[in-house]
């Protein structure tokens, strides 16, 4: 019987995935983070995960994260828990809504990621402050990434520099003041 090699690493893979859940309840303090997280290329994690406290650091090292159809990466900070999420060389797929999403006054910065077959690649809400440097925002079904917010009612917007990314075959590109 001959076996698919292909098809047998991506068997494997699966099998031994790791939740993003479980990193992140496993990660220690370092570089001046509550939360660090180191990930490993040759490894499919899964899931996502909620950071509502505390300031957390994913070193992607060019992994992926399959979304498997599921909710993403959210990050919520307030008056009462400061909350951010720094980010580098991570694919992030497959997300039912958003690949990332940030609200209320929560920080970041996103470099040299992918958000590739999500609903929304990222979308912000409220107030929050984000750099978002060199990524790619493919096949977004509706949208590569949004500002949440309504100009005429006086909301104050997020403050966000997106800078030398590329958009490719999404549902829109950018929009500022999408629909939440």
């Amino acid at each position: 019987m001959h076996m698919n090699y292909k098809v047998l690493f991506i068997y494997i893979s699966l099998l031994c995935s790791i939740t993003l859940q479980e990193m992140y309840d496993n990660a220690e303090s370092g570089f001046g983070y509550d939360k660090y997280i180191e990930l490993d290329r040759n490894q499919i994690y899964t899931g996502g995960i909620g950071i509502y406290e505390g300031s957390t650091y994913i070193q992607g090292n060019g992994a992926v994260l399959d979304l498997e159809n599921q909710n993403g990466i959210w990050i919520y900070s307030d008056q009462n828990s400061e909350a951010s999420l720094d980010i580098q060389y991570l694919s992030i797929i497959n997300g039912a809504y958003e690949g990332i999403s940030y609200s209320g006054d929560a920080t970041g910065n996103i470099i040299n990621c992918n958000f590739i077959d999500n609903d929304y690649g990222i979308k912000v809400y409220d107030t929050c402050t984000l750099n978002i440097t060199n990524c790619n925002f493919i096949d977004n079904a509706s949208l590569g990434f949004g500002i949440v917010g309504d100009p005429a009612s006086n909301s104050v917007l997020s403050n966000v520099d997106l800078s030398y990314s590329n958009f490719w075959n999404n549902g829109d590109d950018i929009l500022e003041n999408c629909p939440g």
